[in-house]
């Protein structure tokens, strides 16, 4: 049976809500990162709540939790510099929980959160493995994608409106192997009515990928 714990983690800004779905004996570590906290995105955004139960269900200890300045989270929006500190928080907490286990640790975001994830996660070592939902490359540069050499899906609609697909499709081949890179079709930025679809190919690339 699935255990949410509600929790608060103690990051630099202060306090980080969260919630916390464990397994005895994780097959991974994953961190789940929400969209903009200055446009409604909250830990609760449909998208990033279906990624973190895919992962869950797949067999992965879960966190996902409010950046700074978000709901109960202490602090202020920090354009992407302090929420990077937001996501080390969240890592921690999952690498101290699971010290003794050799799970391994992956980063999860939905838009913002992807920007802020990935881009955390190319320069931590202990991040295995990264997971982009609808990257927002129309909002924000990620030079970081030509070096970054972790195993990496990135999910895109092709109706997104703000990674439009001629934006997308000049940068595919900039990004640094190993990649997987999905468009789904008829899926806009938050992938209204494909949220499924979604949750599918990110369960069959973690089974690819992370699960061997």
């Amino acid at each position: 049976m699935k255990l949410t714990q509600s929790l608060f983690l103690q990051g630099t800004a202060g306090k980080l809500e969260s919630l916390y779905n464990p397994q005895p004996a994780p097959k991974f570590l994953a961190v789940c990162c929400h969209p903009h906290p200055l446009y409604q995105g909250t830990m609760h955004n449909k998208v990033i709540v279906g990624a973190a139960n895919t992962l869950w269900e797949l067999g992965g200890a879960v966190i996902r939790f409010n950046f700074r300045g978000v709901m109960e989270s202490e602090g202020k929006y920090d354009n992407g510099e302090g929420e990077e500190e937001d996501v080390r928080t969240a890592c921690e907490f999952l690498l101290n929980e699971y010290a003794q286990s050799n799970a391994p640790l992956l980063v999860c975001g939905f838009s913002f959160g992807a920007w802020v994830g990935m881009k955390y996660g190319s320069k931590d070592s202990r991040v295995k493995f990264l997971v982009g939902l609808g990257l927002p490359l129309r909002l924000f540069d990620a030079p970081y994608l030509k070096t970054l050499h972790t195993p990496k899906l990135i999910i895109w609609g092709d109706k997104d409106e703000f990674n439009p697909m001629e934006k997308i499709s000049s940068v595919i081949e900039d990004i640094a192997e190993p990649k997987v890179v999905e468009i789904i079709d008829d899926a806009d930025h938050f992938f209204t009515g494909k949220l499924h679809l979604m949750r599918k190919v990110l369960a069959e690339w973690v089974h690819r990928t992370v699960l061997i």
